[in-house]
């Protein structure tokens, strides 16, 4: 994609087909200062709701978040200040942080999205853009699996929505396969969070090197985008995933189905018959790794993401004084 259309995609109000239409979140609470960081809501839920951030001091208007986001806000801190310091700053700024992707009325900077004015920037980058290993085993040498290992991110769990949340098509994954006993199938939790109890056994971690062995590696969405997705297109391997329904710096809602990634349904219902069709079909699976492995690479050119950066992130502030949605 051009920088202008890619520009564009991350600052337009963008809309999701009704299909994979997440229904509306409920309503959020606003944090009192009085409330413990270690409350059951804070532990479980990132999604703090709009911050308006002044460059020139780095001032938070809503003070009771910053004991509760300390480590996190640290993070996107260092990322928005770099920012301030390398392009044009408008004298305020108004920033969503962490995993929350529910619809803005208002024009904020953001990791991720799924519909609304939400103008989606490139943060957290550490996490979710260090794609430093590269796969030298040809598809030729991988083996005959398709794998996944994380943890019991997303909400709710289990889910109670119909179609599901994000996140929830994690929970389907894990509780129908973690147990499986095929030895072309490997799905195993790591660890349990989120107050998630521990109901699905238990696999050790698997360092990247040895996921990368295998010819499919499983992505599900958690708490917002599914976080390996990055580096399971860079490989070798063909990815195998539901549609995405939460969009970032990645641009997951373009990724094309049975080009870019081999789709699997949002529960996981069909997700041997699609491991089958895997083995039968390998030529077209490995060409399907191919295409998704053409899409990343775009997004590598450093100095060219630096020129996208700097355009989103000029387009936010015009954007964000024309609301007049951020006053400190």
């Amino acid at each position: 994609m051009s920088i202008e259309d890619r520009v564009e995609y991350y600052t337009k109000v963008t809309h999701f087909d009704e299909q994979s239409q997440p229904p509306p979140p409920a309503p959020r609470k606003t944090p009192s200062s009085s409330e413990s960081i270690s409350s059951p809501y804070y532990s479980q839920n990132w999604n703090t709701g709009p911050l308006c951030v002044s460059p020139s001091t780095w001032s938070f208007s809503s003070t009771s978040y910053l004991t509760l986001l300390q480590s996190l806000r640290l993070t996107y801190f260092h990322e928005l200040y770099s920012s301030s310091l390398d392009f044009p700053t408008p004298p305020s700024l108004c920033v969503r942080l962490g995993d929350t992707h529910s619809p803005s009325p208002h024009p904020c900077l953001t990791k991720s999205a799924t519909t609304g004015s939400s103008i989606i920037y490139k943060l957290n980058t550490k996490r979710h853009w260090s794609l430093t290993h590269l796969d030298s085993t040809p598809w030729s040498s991988k083996k005959n699996v398709a794998i996944f290992r994380g943890a019991t991110t997303g909400h709710p769990w289990p889910p109670t929505s119909n179609p599901p949340k994000p996140g929830c098509s994690r929970y389907s994954l894990i509780s129908r396969y973690s147990s499986s006993s095929s030895p072309s199938l490997s799905v195993g939790v790591t660890s349990y969070v989120q107050s998630v109890e521990p109901s699905y056994g238990k696999k050790w971690p698997l360092p990247q090197s040895y996921l990368l062995k295998n010819k499919i590696l499983i992505m599900t969405e958690g708490n917002d985008v599914a976080t390996g997705l990055k580096w399971a297109l860079l490989s070798n391997s063909a990815v195998l995933m539901e549609r995405p329904k939460v969009r970032s710096w990645l641009m997951e809602d373009l990724l094309i189905p049975w080009k870019h990634y081999i789709p699997v349904a949002d529960d996981f219902g069909d997700l041997e018959e699609k491991v089958d069709w895997c083995w039968e079909n390998e030529r077209e699976c490995e060409d399907i790794g191919r295409a998704g492995k053409c899409w990343i690479m775009q997004f590598l050119d450093q100095e060219r993401e630096v020129k996208i950066m700097r355009k989103v992130w000029e387009a936010a502030g015009e954007r964000q004084k024309a609301a007049g949605t951020c006053e400190i």
